[in-house]
Protein backbone atom coordinates (compact mmCIF):
# COMPACT_ATOMS: atom_id res chain seq x y z
CA UNK A 1 0.00 0.00 0.00
CA UNK A 2 0.94 3.33 -0.98
CA UNK A 3 -0.39 6.52 1.09
CA UNK A 4 0.55 10.47 0.25
CA UNK A 5 0.27 12.59 3.14
CA UNK A 6 1.42 15.85 4.28
CA UNK A 7 4.59 14.28 5.13
CA UNK A 8 5.24 12.68 1.38
CA UNK A 9 4.91 9.31 -0.11
CA UNK A 10 4.41 6.27 1.49
CA UNK A 11 5.04 3.16 1.41
CA UNK A 12 3.89 0.52 4.35
CA UNK A 13 6.00 -3.19 4.93
CA UNK A 14 4.93 -5.55 7.68
CA UNK A 15 7.41 -8.11 8.71
CA UNK A 16 7.18 -10.47 11.78
CA UNK A 17 10.97 -12.02 12.60
CA UNK A 18 9.57 -14.24 15.41
CA UNK A 19 6.61 -16.15 13.39
CA UNK A 20 6.97 -19.12 14.34
CA UNK A 21 9.53 -21.78 16.17
CA UNK A 22 10.64 -24.49 13.34
CA UNK A 23 13.86 -26.20 13.64
CA UNK A 24 14.72 -28.59 10.17
CA UNK A 25 14.61 -32.17 12.11
CA UNK A 26 18.44 -32.76 11.47
CA UNK A 27 19.21 -29.32 13.53
CA UNK A 28 16.81 -30.12 15.92
CA UNK A 29 19.18 -33.20 16.73
CA UNK A 30 21.50 -30.80 17.92
CA UNK A 31 19.74 -29.56 20.29
CA UNK A 32 19.51 -30.53 24.02
CA UNK A 33 16.42 -31.84 25.75
CA UNK A 34 16.05 -28.35 27.27
CA UNK A 35 16.14 -26.74 24.53
CA UNK A 36 13.65 -28.36 22.14
CA UNK A 37 11.20 -27.81 25.44
CA UNK A 38 12.09 -24.05 24.64
CA UNK A 39 10.95 -23.84 21.44
CA UNK A 40 7.37 -23.97 22.87
CA UNK A 41 8.03 -20.99 25.17
CA UNK A 42 8.67 -17.35 24.56
CA UNK A 43 12.13 -18.51 24.17
CA UNK A 44 11.31 -19.73 21.26
CA UNK A 45 8.96 -17.78 18.91
CA UNK A 46 6.71 -14.47 19.24
CA UNK A 47 3.23 -15.86 20.13
CA UNK A 48 0.41 -13.94 18.36
CA UNK A 49 2.49 -12.31 16.49
CA UNK A 50 2.06 -13.20 13.16
CA UNK A 51 -1.56 -13.07 13.36
CA UNK A 52 -1.57 -9.34 14.15
CA UNK A 53 1.03 -8.89 11.77
CA UNK A 54 -1.30 -10.53 8.93
CA UNK A 55 -4.15 -8.51 9.97
CA UNK A 56 -2.29 -5.41 9.36
CA UNK A 57 -1.06 -6.40 6.12
CA UNK A 58 -4.53 -7.18 5.56
CA UNK A 59 -5.95 -3.87 6.63
CA UNK A 60 -3.62 -1.57 4.80
CA UNK A 61 -3.16 -3.70 1.89
CA UNK A 62 0.64 -3.93 2.62
CA UNK A 63 3.35 -6.45 1.52
CA UNK A 64 4.37 -9.25 4.43
CA UNK A 65 7.46 -10.75 5.27
CA UNK A 66 7.52 -13.37 8.13
CA UNK A 67 9.95 -16.34 9.04
CA UNK A 68 9.07 -19.10 11.48
CA UNK A 69 11.99 -20.09 11.87
CA UNK A 70 12.84 -20.44 15.46
CA UNK A 71 15.45 -17.66 17.30
CA UNK A 72 16.74 -21.05 18.86
CA UNK A 73 18.10 -22.08 15.60
CA UNK A 74 19.31 -18.21 14.07
CA UNK A 75 17.60 -14.98 15.20
CA UNK A 76 16.26 -12.75 12.25
CA UNK A 77 15.93 -9.71 14.62
CA UNK A 78 19.43 -9.86 15.00
CA UNK A 79 22.65 -8.08 12.92
CA UNK A 80 24.57 -11.48 11.92
CA UNK A 81 27.45 -10.56 13.84
CA UNK A 82 25.45 -10.03 17.27
CA UNK A 83 26.73 -12.84 19.78
CA UNK A 84 23.39 -14.52 20.10
CA UNK A 85 22.43 -13.75 16.71
CA UNK A 86 22.73 -18.08 16.72
CA UNK A 87 20.98 -20.13 19.00
CA UNK A 88 22.93 -21.22 22.30
CA UNK A 89 23.16 -25.01 20.59
CA UNK A 90 24.41 -23.33 17.40
CA UNK A 91 26.90 -20.50 18.58
CA UNK A 92 30.29 -22.60 18.96
CA UNK A 93 29.84 -24.13 15.25
CA UNK A 94 32.79 -23.94 12.87
CA UNK A 95 32.37 -20.89 10.80
CA UNK A 96 31.28 -22.78 7.60
CA UNK A 97 28.32 -24.30 9.65
CA UNK A 98 27.87 -20.65 10.79
CA UNK A 99 27.67 -19.48 7.29
CA UNK A 100 25.76 -22.50 5.99
CA UNK A 101 22.96 -21.33 8.71
CA UNK A 102 22.78 -17.93 7.90
CA UNK A 103 22.33 -18.46 4.14
CA UNK A 104 19.84 -21.11 4.75
CA UNK A 105 17.80 -19.16 7.44
CA UNK A 106 18.71 -16.20 7.73
CA UNK A 107 19.55 -13.99 4.86
CA UNK A 108 16.61 -14.85 2.87
CA UNK A 109 14.38 -13.37 5.17
CA UNK A 110 16.62 -10.35 5.41
CA UNK A 111 17.20 -9.70 1.62
CA UNK A 112 13.78 -10.26 0.84
CA UNK A 113 12.70 -6.70 3.17
CA UNK A 114 15.90 -4.80 1.81
CA UNK A 115 14.58 -6.05 -1.77
CA UNK A 116 10.92 -4.29 -0.85
CA UNK A 117 12.51 -1.63 0.99
CA UNK A 118 14.72 -0.64 -2.29
CA UNK A 119 11.90 -1.09 -4.52
CA UNK A 120 9.56 1.35 -2.88
CA UNK A 121 12.54 4.24 -3.07
CA UNK A 122 13.65 3.46 -6.40
CA UNK A 123 9.78 4.59 -6.87
CA UNK A 124 10.25 7.55 -4.92
CA UNK A 125 7.90 6.49 -1.80
CA UNK A 126 9.97 6.70 1.71
CA UNK A 127 9.20 2.93 3.53
CA UNK A 128 7.43 3.37 7.10
CA UNK A 129 8.38 -0.43 8.05
CA UNK A 130 5.67 -1.57 10.87
CA UNK A 131 7.51 -4.62 12.62
CA UNK A 132 5.04 -7.18 15.05
CA UNK A 133 6.51 -8.58 17.39
CA UNK A 134 5.21 -10.20 21.48
CA UNK A 135 6.56 -9.87 24.77
CA UNK A 136 6.46 -11.98 27.97
CA UNK A 137 4.59 -10.67 30.71
CA UNK A 138 7.76 -11.54 33.01
CA UNK A 139 10.87 -12.05 32.22
CA UNK A 140 14.06 -13.02 35.13
CA UNK A 141 11.14 -13.20 37.80
CA UNK A 142 10.59 -9.10 36.35
CA UNK A 143 6.82 -8.16 35.66
CA UNK A 144 6.59 -6.11 32.45
CA UNK A 145 4.09 -3.35 32.84
CA UNK A 146 2.67 -2.26 29.91
CA UNK A 147 0.38 -3.64 27.22
CA UNK A 148 2.18 -2.22 24.01
CA UNK A 149 5.33 -0.68 23.65
CA UNK A 150 6.39 1.11 20.61
CA UNK A 151 10.09 1.19 19.94
CA UNK A 152 11.63 3.77 17.37
CA UNK A 153 14.91 6.10 17.31
CA UNK A 154 13.50 9.02 18.94
CA UNK A 155 16.49 10.89 16.72
CA UNK A 156 14.86 10.11 13.17
CA UNK A 157 11.49 12.21 12.95
CA UNK A 158 9.71 10.71 10.81
CA UNK A 159 10.01 7.32 12.64
CA UNK A 160 9.14 9.78 16.15
CA UNK A 161 6.15 11.40 14.19
CA UNK A 162 4.63 7.73 13.11
CA UNK A 163 5.12 6.19 16.73
CA UNK A 164 3.13 9.34 17.89
CA UNK A 165 0.30 9.02 15.49
CA UNK A 166 -0.25 5.26 16.22
CA UNK A 167 0.11 5.86 20.12
CA UNK A 168 -2.74 8.57 19.57
CA UNK A 169 -4.82 6.24 17.92
CA UNK A 170 -3.90 3.26 20.20
CA UNK A 171 -4.75 5.19 22.96
CA UNK A 172 -8.34 6.08 21.60
CA UNK A 173 -9.06 2.04 21.04
CA UNK A 174 -7.70 0.92 24.09
CA UNK A 175 -7.54 3.81 26.79
CA UNK A 176 -7.34 1.38 29.66
CA UNK A 177 -4.17 -0.47 28.42
CA UNK A 178 -0.89 0.69 29.26
CA UNK A 179 1.05 2.28 26.38
CA UNK A 180 4.69 2.97 26.59
CA UNK A 181 7.58 4.02 24.08
CA UNK A 182 10.86 2.22 23.69
CA UNK A 183 9.55 -0.35 26.15
CA UNK A 184 10.25 -3.09 27.00
CA UNK A 185 13.66 -2.70 24.94
CA UNK A 186 15.11 0.11 22.98
CA UNK A 187 14.08 1.13 19.57
CA UNK A 188 18.11 1.74 19.15
CA UNK A 189 19.66 -1.46 20.63
CA UNK A 190 20.62 -4.37 18.59
CA UNK A 191 17.88 -5.12 15.62
CA UNK A 192 16.73 -5.29 12.26
CA UNK A 193 14.80 -1.92 12.24
CA UNK A 194 18.66 -0.89 13.94
CA UNK A 195 20.53 -2.24 11.10
CA UNK A 196 18.41 -0.91 8.45
CA UNK A 197 18.51 2.70 9.68
CA UNK A 198 22.88 2.23 9.11
CA UNK A 199 21.66 1.49 5.28
CA UNK A 200 18.90 4.17 4.50
CA UNK A 201 18.35 7.79 5.29
CA UNK A 202 15.46 9.33 8.01
CA UNK A 203 13.77 10.53 4.87
CA UNK A 204 13.75 7.09 2.64
CA UNK A 205 13.07 4.52 6.15
CA UNK A 206 10.96 4.58 8.71
CA UNK A 207 11.27 1.99 11.30
CA UNK A 208 8.75 0.99 14.70
CA UNK A 209 8.00 -1.94 16.18
CA UNK A 210 5.18 -2.85 17.95
CA UNK A 211 5.51 -5.32 21.24
CA UNK A 212 2.48 -6.68 22.53
CA UNK A 213 1.94 -8.43 25.68
CA UNK A 214 1.64 -12.04 25.66
CA UNK A 215 -0.71 -11.97 28.58
CA UNK A 216 -3.56 -10.23 25.89
CA UNK A 217 -3.61 -13.22 23.77
CA UNK A 218 -5.43 -16.82 24.87
CA UNK A 219 -3.66 -19.65 23.35
CA UNK A 220 -0.78 -17.73 22.06
CA UNK A 221 -3.60 -15.88 19.77
CA UNK A 222 -4.86 -12.76 19.55
CA UNK A 223 -8.76 -12.39 19.98
CA UNK A 224 -10.74 -10.81 17.10
CA UNK A 225 -11.70 -8.35 18.88
CA UNK A 226 -7.99 -7.35 19.44
CA UNK A 227 -6.93 -7.73 15.40
CA UNK A 228 -10.48 -5.23 14.66
CA UNK A 229 -8.97 -2.83 16.73
CA UNK A 230 -5.83 -2.65 15.52
CA UNK A 231 -7.35 -2.46 12.02
CA UNK A 232 -9.13 0.88 13.11
CA UNK A 233 -5.93 1.95 14.39
CA UNK A 234 -4.38 1.54 11.37
CA UNK A 235 -6.57 2.56 9.48
CA UNK A 236 -7.47 5.82 11.44
CA UNK A 237 -4.02 5.71 11.00
CA UNK A 238 -3.51 6.90 7.41
CA UNK A 239 -6.91 8.64 7.39
CA UNK A 240 -5.76 11.55 9.29
CA UNK A 241 -2.16 11.42 7.13
CA UNK A 242 -3.93 11.35 3.92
Amino acid sequence: MAKSSGSGHWTVLITCEHAGNKVPAALMKRMSRAQQKDLHTHKGWDPGALALAQKAAQTLDAPLLFTQISRLLVDCNRSPHHPRCLGPAFRDEEAAEKNFILAAFYWPHRNAIEKEILKSIQNGSSVLHLAMHSFTPVLDGKKRRAEVGLLYDPARPFEKMWSDALMKEMKSEWPDWRLRRNYPYLGKSDGLTTWLRRHYGPNEYAGVELEWNQALFTDDKPDARMKRGLARCLQNLFLHYS
